[in-house]
């Protein structure tokens, strides 16, 4: 069974060496240029929250912190790193999330679920951290919080078969603490979840690498063996290296796609909302002037701009990047902004939030 670690781990070696919905970026400089409305929608709607984009970093066991609007080779505003955070010790980092309280949540490689104030930087304590054999953790992924407040992730081994699994934890949890529910089984559809994602009616998203499928779950807390109500999968859909997964506030989906670090294979995908079975994208980012090498998490604002995580290459982190798409940006279209180089300490980035 492929996972997907082992195609970004591959697709390191590989690609060694080399160096969505209306809203515009508003940044002067070498990105291009949008109409001055463009630029206030987006430019208002993050600075009303004063929004962070939240980027972990797996190649350097760190989660950085930039303003929302950062572009260019510009240093972190905060930088969660060190033997106190555990990133280290639970063998990886992988996705990022903000709870209803404010909280970062971040999704460790293999063991744990930990908890930072969302000022945190330096080599700072977890003020929670969901780990041991109890908690089913193996292999998580993207996470996200729930409706209810709750902390959801894909896990992508294990459960049933060894075919991975979503867990959901209470917003309260800590230590070596079962999940509230565990959504596995044969009729599931599950088959190496990576990406998790909830719109506005509280259904479940999951992008799966294994059979490059996404699988949709009604509204509700999902445990035991329950089946999806829409699974989106096919030659028409084209997914080839699915990574990360998103909605914006109109229900369509997108999804990163290149984790098999192949060069056709880098884009970004949406889909109708609604949508279910062997369906073409509505839209496809995809191209040279794109910048998308190894585009694995993504990020999706209410007004429709896209966030991309390139991963880059491990252990250096070159070719790390994120990209900023405009709502409307479709086929070999160039990035509103490029957060990129030495001084944004990105390295192999995965799934990112913007709160």
């Amino acid at each position: 069974m492929r996972t997907l670690r082992h195609a970004v781990l591959t697709a390191f070696v590989a690609t060694a060496g080399l160096m969505f919905s209306s809203c515009g970026g508003g940044i002067s400089g070498s990105v291009p240029a949008v109409s001055v409305d463009q630029g206030r929608v987006e430019t208002a709607e993050l600075a009303s929250a004063s929004a962070s984009l939240y980027v972990p970093n797996s190649g350097s066991f760190s989660v950085t912190v930039y303003p929302a609007l950062a572009h260019g080779n510009v240093a972190p505003s905060q930088d969660i790193s060190g033997s106190n955070t555990m990133f280290r010790s639970s063998l990886g980092i992988s996705g990022t999330a903000i709870d209803r309280a404010g909280n970062l949540i971040v999704s460790t490689g293999f063991l744990c679920l930990l908890t930072f104030p969302h000022t945190a930087t330096g080599n700072v304590h977890p003020t929670k951290a969901i780990c041991g054999e109890n908690t089913g953790i193996s292999d998580s992924q993207e996470v996200a919080i729930d409706p209810s407040g709750d902390i959801v992730v894909a896990n992508e081994t294990g459960g049933f078969d060894g075919l991975g699994n979503i867990l959901t934890f209470a917003p309260s949890a800590n230590g070596n603490v079962k999940p509230l529910f565990t959504l596995e089984g044969a009729h599931t559809g599950l088959l190496s979840p990576v990406g998790v994602a909830f719109d506005a009616a509280g259904k479940l998203y999951v992008s799966n690498f294994d059979p490059q499928s996404i699988t949709v779950y009604a509204a509700g807390h999902l445990n035991g063996d329950v089946a999806p109500i829409a699974t989106i999968t096919g030659s028409k859909v084209g997914l080839t290296g699915v990574g990360g997964i998103a909605l914006d506030k109109s229900g369509n989906i997108y999804v990163a796609n290149g984790a098999t670090g192949g060069s056709v294979d880098n884009f970004v995908a949406e889909f109708r909302a609604g949508s279910n079975g062997n369906v073409s994208p509505i839209r496809k980012i995809a191209g040279p002037r794109t910048q998308l090498t190894g585009p694995l998490g993504i990020a999706v604002l209410p007004c429709g701009t896209i966030y991309v995580t390139n991963v880059g290459t491990a252990p250096t982190g070159v070719g790390s990047s994120v990209v900023v798409f405009s709502a409307t940006a479709n086929g070999d279209a160039p990035p509103l902004r490029v957060l990129s180089g030495s001084n944004t300490k990105l390295n192999s980035p995965r799934f990112p939030t913007v709160h």
